[in-house]
């Protein structure tokens, strides 16, 4: 579960990789990309521009990761946009936060294709618990998991990513039951939350690493217990 892109620089003027650097600026009144590379050009975004959802996402968790309050107008002066560009694209800042979420998770943890299931199991919890693992990643997610408890916006973005991860790691699972590796009658839901119970629960206790090990570990003992009967 990578969320690297939780750790990207937010300044003053927008997301970018060195103090400084200024997000892209926008004509909230024709709805386009101001791009300074171009000379001044514009870029039309009703297509969905995917630099510019990049500098939004970047923006919203980098205020998240900071703890500071987050509202649509936060994202849209981090981001160096207007409110209307976050509204054209999100509903609402929990769902601004669940794409963020979810992409980059989904950057670091693909669902493999290896040819069994097992090895895409291992591979799976592999790359969702190093991601995971990263201290920027960690702070994050306990910050959002603990928001959520409170009826926050973030309850909203917590039910989203975890629907999406859950529902990766089932398609997973339901190849190798296609593919008779696993008994037809077994519940995936049961495998998917021991998988995503082992991972939350280390990563908001801290007890013990989330490291390979642990996903191989894990993987093993899914395929030998509930997974085959």
């Amino acid at each position: 579960m990578d969320l690297s892109g939780l750790t990207e620089h937010v300044t003053s003027k927008g997301v970018g990789g060195q103090a400084g650097t200024s997000a892209p600026r926008w004509d909230e009144s024709s709805g386009r990309r101001q791009d300074d590379a171009a000379g001044g050009g514009i870029v039309d975004i009703h297509r969905r521009d995917e630099a510019a959802r990049e500098t939004i996402l970047n923006a919203c968790t980098g205020l998240v990761r900071d703890g500071r309050h987050l509202t649509m107008e936060a994202i849209a002066q981090a981001a160096g946009v207007g409110k209307q560009t976050l509204y054209r694209w999100w509903p609402s800042k929990g769902a601004v936060v669940a794409e963020a979420m979810n992409r980059r998770a989904h950057t670091r943890a693909r669902v493999p294709d290896t040819g069994t299931v097992h090895e895409d199991l291992t591979t799976f919890l592999a790359d969702t618990f190093a991601g995971a693992a990263q201290s920027a990643n960690q702070r994050m997610l306990r910050r959002i998991m603990a928001g959520a408890q409170q009826g926050s916006y973030l309850t909203e973005a917590v039910a989203d990513f975890t629907a999406t991860r859950r529902e990766e790691l089932r398609e997973l699972l339901e190849r190798g039951q296609q593919r008779g590796e696993i008994a037809a009658d077994v519940d995936l839901g049961v495998p998917v939350d021991q998988a995503y119970g082992v991972l939350w629960y280390r990563l908001l206790l801290g007890h013990a690493p989330l490291d390979r090990q642990a996903a191989s570990g894990l993987a093993d003992n899914l395929m030998a217990s509930a997974l085959h009967r």
